[in-house]
């Protein structure tokens, strides 16, 4: 009896244990200035040795003044290296902006530009692959 206890309790101590693990994506961030693109996961950005890799994207919202109507500003960001930025624009681009808007901690990020610096393709994938290895905590 205490052999089948000890093997019940072994077993549920592995599953919880592989319920910690999982599928994990590291994408480091990767300009290409020529390509015209950027991509890359927030968490290898932010854990990266390189102290110059980021990716990111943010908005901007301004009220309307006496002389200038309300508007919204976004853009999308990323370094490899110092010098080497990505960076793109713009400006009152619903279906951009919500994509923008749509990024959370941890999300894989991926945008393109032209040749004036706006952004054409902004996409952003949140999924647990991409969240940082949970610790495992002892019992």
């Amino acid at each position: 009896m205490k052999t089948k206890s000890m093997i019940i309790s072994a077993i549920f101590a592995l599953s919880s244990v592989a319920s910690l693990a999982g599928y994990v994506q590291d994408v480091p961030v990767e300009v290409d200035m020529e390509g015209m693109f950027a991509h890359g996961n927030m968490k290898n950005a932010r854990y990266s040795e390189n102290e110059f890799e980021f990716i990111g994207c943010g908005t901007r919202t301004y009220a309307a003044t006496d002389t200038s109507p309300a508007f919204q500003w976004g853009f999308c960001q990323a370094s490899v290296a110092e010098g080497e930025t990505a960076f793109c624009s713009t400006f009152d681009n619903p279906e951009l902006l919500n994509q923008i808007k749509a990024a959370a901690s941890y999300s894989y990020i991926t945008f393109r530009w032209n040749e004036n610096g706006e952004c054409t393709y902004i996409g952003n994938s949140t999924q647990s692959f991409y969240l940082p290895q949970a610790k495992k905590e002892a019992k």
